[in-house]
């Protein structure tokens, strides 16, 4: 049964990278800039600044909780959201997708004003 886990995670693994690699900028996978002819220039700097917005977000939240656990607040603020208690990676992970929208508008409006 342990073997079928490693198997699946390196299943999951190879394909977000390929998935990764072939939908978005080459500077945001691997850091070299060659010449991606899906994305143009302001596409390609929308994404970088959306993916860096919401990981200081990230980064944020993370940090947060933290200081909120070692405050006890957390587990206060826990003990009402019970699937968050059990899985708090669920919860950074939907704050992770809520602040991505966000930062594609308010990007895409910084960029086509």
């Amino acid at each position: 049964m342990k073997i079928l886990a490693y198997i699946g995670f390196f299943i999951f693994s190879v394909s977000w990278s390929i998935v990764t690699t072939a939908l978005l900028p080459a500077e945001s996978v691997d850091g070299r800039k060659k010449d991606d002819t899906k994305y143009d220039e302001r596409q390609r700097r929308m994404f970088l600044e959306i993916f860096a917005r919401t990981f200081v977000w990230i980064v944020y939240i993370m940090l947060s909780s933290v200081f909120l656990r070692l405050f006890g607040i957390y587990k206060k603020v826990s003990e009402s959201l019970f699937i968050f208690k059990d899985y708090p990676e669920l919860l950074y992970i939907l704050l992770g997708l809520l602040f991505l929208v966000m930062n594609y508008f308010s990007v895409k409006k910084k960029y086509t004003t």
